[in-house]
């Protein structure tokens, strides 16, 4: 099975355009404030519009109100809603789209029963390892092309999620997408 890939803090429709033609499964959009990668819905949905490719759409929430969230999945027409904050099954069970939960390593990956898919972020790659759950699973946190290869070796997931590790000055990288993409699809 080949490996997703996730490209998340798409700002500008170059990245996304850059992304999706280096292989990317998967765009994410950031709808958090406190976020140096916070893109607001009109240009998200400007972005989203212009694509000719089919990709899956994320949009990136913490702790945000089921309304908010909801709101926004159904304007973008997002395939998923990934949650990144401390929101429990009970909220997960509200939200129409299907959920990508986030889980750090203080969590406990088992209660979220309603994700559809779990993202483990910043987990100790043998830990992650262990997680044996009937939900797919991202793996996120400090991932680069240098160390993509290991990190899919190691856990085998379903996917990877990139933000900065993709990223020069703070801003998206075409050539390190490409690169990310290709270390992470190609780890055979």
């Amino acid at each position: 099975m080949t490996i997703k890939v996730k490209i998340c803090g798409i700002r500008n429709l170059s990245s996304a355009l850059a992304a999706v033609s280096a292989g990317a499964d998967f765009l994410g959009f950031i709808f958090v404030a406190s976020s140096p990668r916070c893109i607001d819905v009109t240009t998200a949905f400007q972005i989203v519009n212009q694509l000719s490719v089919k990709v899956n759409t994320v949009g990136v929430f913490q702790n945000a109100s089921t309304t908010t969230i909801n709101s926004v999945a159904f304007k973008l027409n997002l395939d998923y809603v990934q949650l990144h904050g401390q929101e429990d099954n009970r909220l997960i069970k509200k939200i129409a789209t299907p959920v990508i939960k986030t889980v750090f390593p203080k969590d406990n990956p088992y209660q979220y029963t309603h994700a559809k898919y779990l993202l483990l972020e910043h987990f100790d790659l043998e830990k992650a390892a262990q997680v044996n759950t009937t939900q797919d699973i991202f793996i996120a946190g400090g991932l680069t092309a240098k160390n993509v290869t290991a990190a899919v070796f190691a856990v085998k997931p379903y996917a990877v999620d990139v933000a900065s590790g993709v990223e020069t000055d703070g801003h998206t990288d075409t050539n390190k997408v490409i690169q990310f993409i290709n270390q992470a699809k190609n780890y055979v």
